[in-house]
């Protein structure tokens, strides 16, 4: 049977246990020290020996030795007692011998014994936000679970003596009721399972910190989490299971002691019975002797720290798993990749790396190089995977330096580096920074007057035609300079680099400049400043005037609300289809804004989808008691809840569904995929699906719907033949894929 199946019969039976788990409410037997102490001493316990307790304050003293016991003890300990159990006690029927309520405090001192040989419940349990503290002496079970909690804030600390089961669950065992749990074992402390189970099982809300001792399972799993994970120090060890196995939503943090598995089994286990399970590794040091695995099932184990793959160990990433490293990967080992391992981050080492090679990430930064005022451009696409084409953003933040006019980007700060111009792109291999280029402005000449002036360092320069313009005319501003376009850096208005054919024309041989009039008629009335750099570094720079006319427009059917959205962006159509069907609105009103390269939201999507549907009513509570992250008063938690019941969408886990998160390329493909089956769209196939250059990246559970889409005609690729899965999509082309949708359904 392999690794993954033992686990699942594992889980099956810890489930078949504690369903068969009789219920029991423990018999009252104190409610404080001196009369639990009384009533420990008058039990008929049935068997062999002697009980003596001795009350003092709020803490009950427990000697003596019994064995045999037929009668079960079902000690109940309150809020503000604390039991110290140095007697040996063996035996019991059904039920749990020690139950501690709110508060109450159990401690093994040394020279102590508590054991249950025959009952399928725990030796102790913890009803409440109890403790139980063994510092020397032993809790042992034969056939069921040494400790066992349920309760919020219960603690178990093992710092001497030893926790033990013999049976097929585990020695201690804190389940998803509870939150706020803990189990700390420290100093020579010993958790152990002999039989088939494991050592500690912590689900959701327990942490495990192993700071000295050891926790060790000869057949079963050391430790098995859901939660925090801190091996600080001492030892963590599996003889066939696996030392340290991961489900989701953990956070492991490894920075001393040692972790050894055998070769049946995994030093760690990142993904342990999980499908689409996720969780965090801050750091991964300490002695690692056995070797890891990542399961497949699209399970994602992101690196924020350092994280090491020593000599002799060898770290699996099985098919649809994922490593996402922010962090450094020091591999010395060996490394298999037939999954996905995105590198934002450094991977170092000696160690080889088989398999899929990693996909290496890289960013870019826009820098204003002394500017003033404004703000840099913030590139939505990074970081990049390497060799995809980037293109340079515009001046989009108005950055501005006194006496100086922006002439694009470098990649020295000096200037000396590689320019770009808006619009131009290259091939990233490394993080990249942009600095913006300033060129000095000159003073005008003296004596020029009206119309604009040219500057002193290109001469003859003129406007043809005039250099005013009247919004709604047919004619734009012609500025003839005398230099061949060859020899142009860019062309700008107001600071701002035009695009040629969309905001002006010019030809290869020619000296002229058109501003078209789509363009003039988006710039405010007023005098507007143009200047044309070029390559030798010179410049012409004139003033021109725009002005209203007179006569009202009748505007063109149907009506572009948007100030932000002009007639020759590509968007146009989308955005107002989107906007007319009321699937979209604007972002402000004064003035109508559509803000088309703003990011969209997974809430936003979700409630436009809800929109397509009619917005139909929906009752009751949210279907997804987990989710911690949605407002009933929200303006998308209607429509979250008619998408979880429709199966259009689902959570992150960990009780997140993350509405204000952006959401990517591939997350809006897999959406309106899941909405075309909830609708009973049946879609086109128009083109066949070539692939992408990016296809690895593309989540397993996303690439149905990427092909799908794609064949329809409703996405299309970036520069570079590359799909892009995980940028951010705007708002841009959240309209241009809806409209398309909507038109191929």
């Amino acid at each position: 049977m392999n690794k993954a199946r033992r686990l699942c019969a594992w889980a099956l039976s810890l489930a078949m246990v504690i369903a068969l788990m009789p219920v029991f409410a423990a018999p009252a037997m104190a409610a404080d020290a001196a009369t639990l102490a009384g009533t420990i001493n008058v039990f008929a316990h049935g068997g062999t020996g002697t009980l003596t307790a001795v009350a003092g304050g709020g803490t009950v003293t427990v000697t003596g030795s019994v064995t045999d016991a037929t009668n079960w003890l079902a000690l109940d300990i309150d809020a503000g007692v604390t039991v110290i159990w140095q007697a040996d006690y063996s035996g019991g029927l059904s039920n749990s011998l020690i139950f501690i309520n709110g508060g109450g405090i159990f401690e093994v001192a040394a020279g102590g014994r508590i054991e249950n040989p025959v009952a399928p419940n725990s030796v102790v349990r913890i009803n409440g936000s109890g403790t139980v503290n063994v510092t020397g002496g032993t809790i042992s079970s034969n056939a069921g679970y040494a400790i066992y909690s349920n309760a919020n804030g219960a603690a178990v600390n093992v710092s001497g003596g030893t926790v033990q089961s013999a049976a097929a669950t585990y020695a201690i065992y804190m389940t998803t009721a509870g939150t706020g749990q803990s189990v700390n074992v420290t100093g020579t402390g010993l958790v152990q399972a002999t039989g088939a189970g494991g050592a500690v099982f912590a689900e959701n809300g327990c942490t495990v910190t192993v700071n000295g001792g050891m926790v060790k399972a000869t057949t079963g799993n050391a430790i098995y989490a859901y939660g925090a994970v801190n091996i600080l120090s001492g030892t963590v060890e599996a003889r066939a299971g696996n030392a340290v196995a991961l489900c989701q939503g953990y956070t492991l943090t490894v920075s001393g002691g040692t972790v050894q598995s055998d070769p049946s089994g995994y030093a760690f286990f990142f993904g342990n019975g999980a499908s689409g399970g996720s969780g965090v590794v801050n750091q991964l040091g300490g002695t690692v002797a056995g070797n890891m695995i990542v399961g497949g099932g699209s399970n994602t184990v992101t690196i924020n720290g350092n994280f090491a793959v020593p000599s002799g160990v060898t770290l699996t990433n099985n098919g649809s798993g994922k490593i996402i490293n922010n962090g450094t990967i020091t591999n010395n080992g060996t490394i298999t990749n037939s999954g996905t391992i995105s590198n934002y981050g450094t991977i170092t080492g000696t160690g080889s790396i088989s398999g899929n090679a990693p996909i290496n990430y890289y960013t870019v930064t826009y820098n204003g190089n002394t500017n003033v005022g404004g703000t840099v451009p913030t590139d939505s696409g990074s970081p990049y995977a390497g060799g995809t084409a980037v293109s340079v953003l515009d001046n989009t933040g108005g950055l501005v330096k006194t006496n100086y006019t922006f002439a694009g980007w470098n990649t020295q700060a000096d200037g000396n580096g590689t320019y770009y111009a808006y619009g131009a792109t290259f091939n990233i291999s490394a993080d990249t920074t942009l600095y913006a280029k300033w060129t000095q402005n000159a003073a005008p000449p003296s004596g020029s007057n009206g119309g604009g002036h040219s500057h002193p360092a290109n001469p003859g320069s003129s406007f043809s035609g005039g250099s005013v313009y009247t919004k709604g005319g047919d004619a734009g501003i012609i500025y003839i300079v005398n230099k061949a376009f060859s020899q142009f850096s860019n062309v700008m208005v107001d600071g701002k680099t035009l695009a040629l054919n969309t905001d002006y024309t010019s030809v290869e041989s020619s000296t002229k400049i058109t501003l078209l009039p789509a363009y003039l008629d988006t710039l405010e009335t007023g005098t507007h400043t143009l200047r044309v750099n070029f390559k030798d570094n010179t410049y012409a720079a004139v003033t021109f005037t725009v002005s209203e006319n007179p006569q009202p427009i009748t505007p063109a059917m149907p009506v572009n609300p948007f100030a932000d959205v002009k007639g020759t962006d590509w968007f146009i159509d989308s955005v107002i289809y989107v906007y007319d069907k009321g699937l979209m609105t604007g972002t402000s009103t004064d003035p109508m804004l559509f803000s088309p390269n703003m990011t969209t939201t997974r809430g936003m999507i979700v409630t436009i989808l809800y929109r397509m549907a009619g917005s139909p009513e929906i009752s009751g509570e949210l279907p997804l008691a987990g989710f911690t992250d949605i407002d009933e008063s929200a303006y998308y938690a209607n429509a979250v809840k008619w998408a979880v019941l429709n199966g259009i969408v689902s959570g992150y886990g960990g009780g997140l569904f993350g509405p204000q998160d952006n959401i990517t390329r591939e997350q809006l493909a897999v959406m309106l995929n899941n909405y075309a089956r909830f609708a009973g769209i049946e879609l086109p196939e128009t083109q066949a699906y070539p692939g992408f250059n990016d296809d690895a990246v593309i989540a397993g559970y996303a690439k149905e719907a990427v092909e799908r889409f794609f064949k329809a005609g409703i996405i299309a690729g970036k520069p570079g033949g590359i799909f892009d899965p995980k940028g951010n999509a705007t708002r841009a082309e959240a309209a241009a894929m809806l409209m398309r949708f909507i038109e191929a359904a």
